[in-house]
């Protein structure tokens, strides 16, 4: 599939034809069985249709949109880039420092930190480190104001083709707080705007969780007027 720039697929006959191949080979080789018993019963009703009627017709038909619909759903649910599938490189954070994928914790688990700041990114390494350091800055602040006051900001890269990644994960080796505050979520491919804040929020440990552009748009000091 050809990547677009709002996030979608196009279709192409390669890329069909390797997704049919791909998910061929995964039947194989989770359950050999299977793919010859369905070949064989296949085989069977064919014969039976040829000396038999309209009910073996049917279960014909009903045997085969079953296993066509097993082939396809999935490929059609990659090209049209479904939120319900999950990614295991999605799953773990890398930190810069000790060289570990961690992996991020879930938004149904009780809230550990105050603050989660969501920053959506697509293609952004020369806008987001002003934004980055700006946000700290402020954080930092607050929290010399309020001591218990705890924060993180998660980085989503949005299927980015520039250096974004290493741009933020070289912000993120410099600064002391490290991954503890500072996380990146690298999605496997682009999801737009709002398909990125979703991710980011699912992996948050805030009790507030907030949105920040990766450009700055917003001024960061007004979420004291949120709160």
């Amino acid at each position: 599939a050809k990547k677009v720039n709002d996030g979608s697929a196009e279709i192409t006959a390669g890329g069909l034809v390797a997704a049919i191949g791909k998910q061929f080979r995964l039947l194989w080789k989770l359950n050999k069985t299977w793919i010859i018993f369905l070949v064989i019963s296949v085989m069977f009703l064919v014969i039976v249709e040829v000396s038999s009627g309209i009910l073996w017709s049917y279960i014909l038909c009903h045997v085969i949109a079953g296993f066509l619909k097993w082939l396809f759903l999935p490929i059609i649910k990659f090209y049209r880039g479904n939120r319900d599938v999950v990614y295991r490189s999605e799953q773990t954070f890398y930190d810069p420092k000790t060289h570990k994928n961690i992996s991020f914790p879930s938004l149904h688990d009780p809230a550990s930190v105050d603050v989660s700041m969501v920053v959506p990114a697509w293609n952004e390494e020369k806008r987001i480190p002003p934004m980055l350091n700006a946000t700290l800055a402020y954080l930092r602040d607050r929290l010399k104001l309020e001591p218990s006051f705890t924060y993180e900001i998660i980085v989503v890269n949005d299927g980015s083709t520039d250096k974004t990644c290493d741009v933020v994960e070289e912000f993120i080796k410099k600064q002391d707080e490290g991954t503890e505050r500072i996380r990146l979520l690298k999605l496997a491919h682009n999801r737009g705007k709002g398909g990125a804040v979703r991710e980011g929020v699912l992996r948050s440990r805030g009790r507030l969780i907030l949105m920040v552009d990766a450009d700055g748009a917003t001024e960061i000091r007004d979420l004291d007027k949120l709160e």
